[in-house]
């Protein structure tokens, strides 16, 4: 994210442009805080090997937090980076998402305040940005030409011919074993969006975010990493591989034809189609 701050008034004229919207483009579900009781996985096929669900979860601190997870079949649908433009010609994710045909849209990778992206991206075989050597971004998830996706660390060598796409950012929440990555709490919360692995291959989008109807629905990078690693709900899942994509004003996404709203304008948008 190019700005390292969540304001109220920014959130709030946020909620107001996407609805605005609405009729197009209703936005996902926002849960109720307050109530006390964990949902259960009901995941909503947009098409065979493509799915989403909501959540509402009990945190370690006995907090509830609100998640959007998509689980997207790699060998049924390609990954491909969108590059926006800066300044007025830039367009949000739902614009981009519905002029590209895409079934599924989503915030990608750190960029700067020139609005440059910071990592390794390829998209359909060309490579989009060189990759970093930069700590912070210290993992790739990549696709392969044989459609098969996993989790890089950056020193790690790969023929760039192989890859169909990749998107690099960090830190790594879960390693490929699925234990948690981050050891130590930094206090600091943000909304959060990650891309992961599931058991049997298939790539998970993980959102949690906050809105002005639920302000407290954010998380520090340990406790999302403790969170997507013990939670019995995700667990089901036996996911691995998480790496952490740009998060706070950044984090949005659109499927379905509905829209959970980013702050602000981000560089790299990840589009999902069919093959």
């Amino acid at each position: 994210m190019n700005k390292f701050h969540f304001s109220i008034v920014i959130a709030f004229v946020s909620i107001l442009f996407s609805g605005c919207q609405q009729n197009e483009s209703p936005n996902l579900k926002i849960l109720n805080p307050s109530i006390q009781t964990e949902t259960a996985a009901e995941w909503k096929e947009v098409k065979p090997g493509l799915f989403y669900t909501d959540l509402h979860i009990k945190n370690e601190d006995e907090s509830f937090k609100d998640l959007l997870l998509v689980r997207i079949d790699p060998k049924k649908y390609s990954f491909s980076i969108y590059q926006n433009e800066p300044g007025e010609e830039s367009k949000t994710i739902d614009e981009i998402y519905e002029e590209t045909g895409a079934l599924l849209a989503f915030n990608g990778q750190f960029f700067t305040e020139e609005f440059n992206p910071t990592g390794l991206l390829i998209s359909q075989t060309q490579i989009l940005n060189e990759k970093s050597n930069a700590d912070l971004v210290n993992g790739i998830i990549v696709i392969d030409n044989r459609r098969e996706a996993r989790l890089l660390h950056n020193e790690e060598g790969f023929p760039i011919g192989t890859i169909d796409f990749a998107i690099q950012n960090g830190p790594i929440l879960l390693d490929e074993n699925g234990n948690p990555s981050i050891i130590e709490d930094s206090g600091k919360t943000a909304s959060r969006t990650a891309l992961g692995i599931d058991q049997e291959g298939n790539l998970v989008v993980i959102v949690l975010k906050q809105s002005i109807l639920n302000f407290e629905n954010s998380i520090t990078l340990y406790q999302f990493a403790q969170l997507l690693a013990s939670h019995p709900e995700i667990q089901k899942l036996g996911l691995h591989s998480v790496l952490n994509l740009d998060g706070g004003t950044s984090s949005g996404i659109a499927i379905d034809h509905k829209y959970y709203p980013e702050m602000e304008k981000v560089q790299s948008v990840v589009l999902v189609k069919a093959r």
